[in-house]
């Protein structure tokens, strides 16, 4: 090909553009959100090693963001705040859905499911005792422990009271204390708590389970960044340092996610 002056202009600027995009991609703060099922506190002791073992085996900069409550993290999603977040696969559907967020990663060995706890010392053990009661939810679209769990008080047509409390930790509390009956949650969440906390409560149901919690990106993120992002997580599965942390928010086994993984929650919300 001859190289006349315009030629030579355009492999310039195309030079310079990949220049540039590539220091972009390195300089660029990734900022990282996760569903607020635990306290704030819990939540960065669970995923700022994840960040910093992505920071240090990428060379990408990382920001963990944080939501008040469920309800924010939704409306989040909604507007794309978020470069990477961990999410409920009905966030992933309405996040796909709006933002064109897609799953990368996600737990290969559990699954997400609601239960019903009440506290140890109540005589209920069904929740057919729940008639009329007051029970304390995450928010109304926290998949499991609220949808999931309405949907079965519904099916087997048992009237109760709805308090929605903005976190997983939260519910747990709100029935420890005594200020509602019972709370609706998750099997994942309610394995996390602290000992004082579990031991205090029983559950008395569980729904039906699904795939757990997708780790996302958002499609603004260049595609060679996330694919480096998602080999560099599913790598951690492979050596020990990398496998204790993924212990810290998973199984400690990460596969691969993909959209059709999550088909059936969506064919419940279209």
């Amino acid at each position: 090909m001859k190289l006349n002056l315009s030629n030579l202009i355009f492999i310039l600027i195309t030079l310079i553009s990949h220049s540039f995009a590539s220091a972009f991609d390195k300089s660029q703060v990734i900022s990282f959100g996760v569903v607020p099922q635990y306290s704030h506190m819990t939540l960065e002791k669970k995923w700022l090693p994840f960040i910093a073992e992505l920071e240090k085996e990428t060379g990408h900069r990382f920001k963990l963001l944080h939501s008040t409550s469920i309800p924010e993290f939704e409306d989040e999603v909604g507007i794309g705040r978020f470069d990477l977040a961990y999410m409920s696969p009905y966030h992933l559907i309405v996040g796909n859905a709006k933002q064109g967020y897609l799953p990368l990663v996600r737990d290969k060995a559990k699954k997400l499911k609601g239960i019903v706890v009440v506290r140890n010392d109540s005589n209920i053990t069904n929740i057919k005792q729940l008639k009329n009661s007051l029970i304390a939810f995450p928010s109304k679209k926290a998949l499991a422990a609220s949808m999931f769990v309405r949907a079965d008080l519904s099916k087997l047509k048992i009237p109760f009271k709805a308090r929605y409390v903005k976190s997983h930790s939260s519910v747990y509390l709100n029935v420890l204390l005594k200020k509602t009956m019972a709370g609706g949650g998750a099997q994942r969440t309610f394995d996390s708590q602290p000992k004082e906390i579990k031991n205090e409560l029983k559950v008395i149901h569980s729904t039906k389970s699904i795939f757990a919690h997708p780790i996302v990106a958002h499609p603004r993120i260049n595609k060679k960044v996330i694919e480096k992002i998602k080999q560099t997580i599913l790598k951690m599965n492979n050596y020990p340092a990398g496998k204790k942390i993924l212990q810290n928010i998973s199984s400690g086994s990460i596969g691969n996610a993909h959209i059709n993984d999550y088909k059936d929650i969506k064919k419940l919300y279209d």
